[in-house]
């Protein structure tokens, strides 16, 4: 149990609780809720506990914690999905949200999935997702539109004759960034896709495109490449390992 939590400059103070003994530590938690790091002195902690075998166990935990992972654990991904997944028009259509089952069969992961909280994912139709996605942080996956023709009120013809919807379904290895709206006329989004954050994506892209804007327009395509070329690209652009200072 954790008896108090004190947010500040970006970090959980959380007490832990080792050998029966509490501990405080300061705790950086990811956007998705993953442990990135800890901050701790073990020699702080020695009072009354001062072998060595105790700072072991100490280092231990720590280095426990201090592990990095991308994707979200099968509870984080819970609770996400409780609110992201919504049913605007559940007395019309109520869909169903489909994680493929491969994304909970990689050795050494709960899941390989990240999927915000702070996502839509509007089920009037139903969504099939791919493994290795990552659905990002105010983004939005429509599966419903509005009638919007004649010259009668809308909300009359909505309550007349319902919405248009459609399923939706989203490959392996898609990255959908920040802020994003991919709008019901999109039917499939294959493996591989990835869409620029504040995109609008009006039509189906192909596989292992990167599509980027307002609406949504091809910019690039994601090539295979070898282990070298990989770490040669990635030292090219600014930031990355081993880049040239300007």
């Amino acid at each position: 149990p954790v008896n108090r939590v004190d947010v500040r400059a970006g970090h959980v103070c959380l007490p832990i609780r080792l050998d029966g003994k509490w501990l405080e530590n300061f705790v950086c938690i990811s956007p998705v809720g993953n442990i990135t790091h800890v901050r701790a002195d073990p020699n702080r902690f020695r009072e009354k506990r001062g072998d060595a075998a105790y700072r072991q166990r100490f280092q231990a935990a720590h280095q426990a914690m201090h592990r990095y992972s991308a994707t979200m654990t099968k509870t984080q991904l819970d609770a996400a999905l409780v609110r992201a997944v919504r049913h605007p028009h559940k007395h019309l259509r109520k869909g169903e949200l489909i994680i493929s089952p491969e994304a909970f069969t990689t050795e050494g992961r709960e899941t390989n999935l990240v999927i915000s909280p702070f996502a839509l994912l509007d089920c009037t139709g139903s969504i099939y997702i791919g493994p290795w996605c990552n659905i990002g942080p105010r983004t939005r996956i429509y599966t419903h539109d509005t009638i919007h023709a004649g010259r009668q009120p809308l909300a009359l013809l909505e309550e007349d004759i319902g919405v248009l919807w459609q399923d939706k379904h989203i490959g392996a290895d898609v990255w959908i960034h920040d802020g994003s709206i991919v709008l019901y006329q999109v039917s499939h989004i294959p493996d591989g896709v990835v869409l620029g954050a504040g995109s609008v994506l009006t039509k189906n892209p192909g596989p292992y495109e990167i599509w980027a804007g307002i609406p949504a327009r091809k910019i690039a395509v994601r090539e295979e490449m070898s282990s070298e070329e990989l770490l040669e690209w990635i030292r090219s652009k600014p930031g990355g390992p081993g880049a040239k200072a300007n």
